[in-house]
Formats: structure tokens, C-alpha cells, sequence
């Protein structure tokens, strides 16, 4: 994997001069179908508010664009680095070039369109949604890449057959490792641990270079140096790292849940904002999801669910600073269930195990 064997120049005469308009578009499907089936698996495998199509076509274009500065690197890496410090030692060589060339270069630059392309999303407020955004990115590199290499290979769709079982799910699977951490880090910025956030940031990144290194090593020294027992380690790492990811996935599109403190009330009712202090001393009541001055309050009747006074979840009344309310008429509309979450900032209704609001892009774990 690579981009240093691609001949552009190559590629876009054999893309030009393939012997017939069947066979390109044979090569085309088959460089293109296998980066576009595990995308769909990535999307559907999303349990929350699936990804707008208009912020993945972008970061999956900025994927794509990505292999540009990646191969400017890659070829001045290999003519500065490696031709002009002369190393003449095989094993030496080839970690070089696979880990500080390639797979620095190729994720690194896919980190960085990851970041450019969805760090400030409003829409990113899953942990998951780090895995979604990652695999899209990386699966762009990966689409340009294939086409080059089906189109610059003699083996046609050999090559492309070949790339779709092997290359396609290393780079998904790199993206995956990458986006787990990434969206971690975003839940660590959410509740306000920013030196958590950028260790996270730079666990992934750095996972990604090693597991890319890893995988290229193995193939360049078992082919260029004949040490065939690479080949052995070759399979038997993307096998488990293969199962390993998709088990990360599975994992990662249940870790989220409502977060505790949202289940203590029923958000629900009129939408208020005054101070804390007053509202903290006159109900005697610390409700954790007030920040900055504001909160959630009940109120009568105006919200349309009928006239009510706050419950607990076992439908008992509430009691604060000694005065008991009365048990609430009958609604108009039944009530919503608890862990009903409105925003501190914009007042819209989100999802009670989002940590982002999708309205305004706020934290609501503050």
C-alpha cells in the first residue's frame, strides 16, 4: 500500500487505451464497489441520527484529496530521506520507508482533512459518529488510490480483486482505530477535559501509522527482500486485525447511553432561563444539568401537556425545601418518557445520550 509505485502518467494512458469501453468500466467497478460496499456497512452500522449525505460526500472527497499531498511526501521522502542517506541495510530501509514515509504521510494527511472537515460539526456529538467520519475519509484515499493502482497495473481486475479482499479493509481498518479515538477525544472536549481531548487525538493518529506501518512492512520485505515468513505474519495480522476492528465497531455502536444525571427529571415544559442562584434557593433543588445561569423548569399548562407539577420516576411527588406539591390533573397529552433533554444554550430538544447539541453545536455535558 502506497502510493510511490502509482506511474500517473501510466495510469491515465491505460485508463485511455484499455481495449474496450466494457472492459474500463469493468476495471472502474471494480476499483470503486468494494471502498463503497464497506461505507455502507460503516453508515448503516450507525445506531443514532445517521450523518447528513452533504458533510460525508464532503469528507469523502477530502479523502480523495488528501493523496495529493500524500504522494508529494511520499516521493520526496524516498528521494531526500532515503536515496541520499544511502542506507544500505534491507530491514532498515523498508522501516523507514514504511512507517516515517508512507504511513506517516497517508494518515497523517487523512487526519488532518478528517479534522478540517468535521472537528467543528455541529453533527458530530456521538462517539461514533469519530468512526463514521474517519472510515469515510479514509475510504476516499483509498477509492483514488485503487482506481490508480487497477489502472496502472497489467493484472487488471487480478489487481483490483486482490486489493478489494486486502487493501480496501486495511485502510478501512486503519480509519476505524483512527475514528474510535477521534471520537473519544471529542467526548473528552464535551465535558471539558481538553488535555484528554488532544491525548486522544494523538492515540489514534498514532495507532493508525503503526497498524499502516505494520501492514506495509510486511509486504515490501516479503516481496522485495524474499523473506517469505513475512508473508505468514502478513495474513495473520490482517485477519485479526480485520476481526478485531469490526468487533470495535459492534462495541462502539452500543457504548452509547443516556447519561445518568439526564434521568434525575423530565426535562420537559417551558424552556427558562434565570439564575441559578435564585432558582437553587428557592427550591432547595441542584438539578446537574444547569450551567451558566440557566435551567430547565415545569411549568402549567402552557407547554400542552395539561396541567402537572414535577414527579419523580416512580410517578411520587416531589418534594422541595419541605413544601409538597400536589399530584399533577389529568395531561392533555401523555408526558414524555424521563431523560428528555433540552439545551442550555438554544433551547432545542435533543437526544438524551448525545453530548453535543445538533441545533447549535453546544455541549450539553456542561
Amino acid at each position: 500500500m502506497g502510493l510511490l509505485s502509482v506511474n500517473m502518467p501510466m495510469v491515465l494512458s491505460r485508463s485511455l487505451s484499455v481495449s474496450s469501453g466494457a472492459d474500463s468500466w469493468l476495471l472502474l467497478a471494480g476499483a470503486i464497489v468494494p471502498p463503497v460496499i464497506l461505507l455502507v456497512y460503516i453508515y448503516m452500522r450507525d445506531p443514532h441520527e445517521k450523518e447528513p449525505i452533504g458533510l460525508l460526500a464532503k469528507l469523502f472527497f477530502l479523502g480523495v484529496l488528501s493523496c495529493i499531498p500524500a504522494a508529494l511526501f511520499e516521493y520526496l521522502g524516498q528521494d531526500i530521506i532515503l536515496k541520499e542517506s544511502g542506507i544500505k541495510e534491507v530491514h532498515l530501509y523498508f522501516f523507514i520507508l514504511c512507517f516515517l514515509i508512507i504511513a506517516l504521510a497517508e494518515e497523517g494527511f487523512k487526519y488532518i482533512m478528517l479534522y478540517l472537515g468535521s472537528w467543528k460539526s455541529k453533527y458530530f456529538n456521538y462517539r461514533f459518529d469519530g468512526i463514521v467520519y474517519s472510515v469515510f475519509v479514509s475510504l476516499g484515499f483509498a477509492t483514488i488510490e485503487n482506481v490508480m493502482y487497477v489502472f496502472n497495473s497489467t493484472g487488471g481486475m487480478s489487481t483490483a480483486i486482490a486489493r478489494a479482499l486486502l487493501s480496501i479493509p486495511g485502510h478501512c481498518t486503519f480509519g476505524i482505530y483512527m475514528g474510535y479515538y477521534y471520537g473519544q477525544a471529542k467526548y473528552r472536549e464535551a465535558v471539558g477535559d481538553i488535555q484528554g481531548s488532544r491525548s486522544q487525538r494523538r492515540t489514534g493518529i498514532i495507532t493508525a501509522i503503526i497498524l499502516h506501518g505494520i501492514y506495509d512492512f510486511c509486504l515490501m520485505v516479503s516481496s522485495a527482500a524474499r523473506e517469505y515468513i513475512f508473508i505468514g505474519v502478513f495474513f495473520i495480522f490482517i485477519i485479526v486485525l480485520d476481526i478485531l476492528a469490526l468487533s470495535r465497531v459492534r462495541r462502539s455502536s452500543k457504548q452509547e447511553v443516556p447519561h445518568n444525571y439526564m434521568h434525575e427529571s423530565n426535562l420537559i415544559g417551558s424552556y427558562m432561563q434565570q439564575p441559578y442562584q435564585q432558582f437553587g434557593q428557592q427550591y432547595g433543588y441542584n438539578n446537574p444539568y444547569v450551567q451558566g445561569g440557566q435551567y430547565n423548569t415545569y411549568q402549567n399548562a402552557p407547554n400542552g401537556y395539561g396541567t402537572y407539577q414535577p414527579q419523580n420516576s416512580y410517578g411520587q411527588t416531589q418534594t422541595y425545601s419541605g413544601t409538597t406539591y400536589a399530584q399533577p390533573q389529568q395531561a392533555a397529552n401523555p408526558i414524555p418518557p424521563a431523560g428528555k433533554v433540552f439545551c442550555t444554550c438554544c433551547g432545542a430538544a435533543c437526544r438524551p445520550n448525545a453530548f453535543y447539541c445538533s441545533s447549535c453545536g453546544k455541549p450539553l455535558m456542561r
